[in-house]
């Protein structure tokens, strides 16, 4: 599996008729007035499989957050079945993980770090700023 996308949106992404999935509300930095403040909108992740990836498979995703300080906190893991003998996928494996609500306790460079089967994946930084 080769990461093809990953990005924080305001919007919840949206599969296209034509297969393709529109994601809008891409963002990198949260200002709030008080802390702690609630993450908002979705994580979106996206892979290519390769053709040494099994037909079938299932992927476990694990989701940690890290502030700058090396504090750490984990989101419940989550399970993707992939089967391209049914055409489920043309060779790519997406998810969307609702974030909001997820609280941020101080302001500074933050980031979701996303592993797959215990493998880490993708890594979206991510800027929280106090006003």
């Amino acid at each position: 599996m080769k990461l093809a996308v990953a990005v924080l949106c305001t919007d919840m992404p949206t599969q296209q008729s034509d297969g393709r999935t529109e994601v809008r509300g891409i963002y990198h930095r949260l200002v709030t007035h008080e802390f702690p403040t609630a993450m908002v909108g979705w994580l979106y992740v996206a892979f290519r499989l390769g053709p040494e990836e099994p037909n079938t498979m299932q992927v476990t995703f694990d989701l940690q957050l890290i502030h700058e300080s090396g504090a750490k906190g984990a989101l419940a893991p989550w399970t993707a079945n992939v089967d391209r003998r049914r055409g489920e996928s043309l060779g790519s494996i997406f998810s969307v993980v609702d974030v909001r609500g997820v609280q941020i306790a101080q302001p500074g460079l933050h980031e979701f770090v996303v592993w797959a089967n215990m493998h880490q994946v993708a890594s979206v930084p991510f800027l929280v700023q106090h006003t």
